[in-house]
């Protein structure tokens, strides 16, 4: 599987929330902290209850290249 596109970090909003900037930088949603498996981490190395649900669709993927939000935090943003 290919990595999925991390937002972009140098965004005017990861200056006003660097936390968020942080999450991402190590593959964790910046709303839950989970683990997001967005291709690059090997998932044997993370705990179950630390990783987020795989992503549904091609629209979800491209939500987290643009907010960095698990699909967990988007289906409760989304509904």
């Amino acid at each position: 599987m290919p990595p999925i596109e991390k937002p972009d970090l140098n965004k005017p909003v990861f200056n006003v929330f660097p936390e968020a900037r942080e999450c991402i930088i190590h593959n964790r949603c910046p709303c839950c902290k989970k683990v997001v498996n967005n291709g690059t981490i090997l998932l044997k190395d993370v705990p179950r209850s630390e990783l987020s649900s795989p992503f549904k669709d091609a629209l979800s993927k491209k939500e987290y290249s643009i907010s960095g939000l698990c699909q967990n935090c988007q289906d409760e943003l989304f509904g």
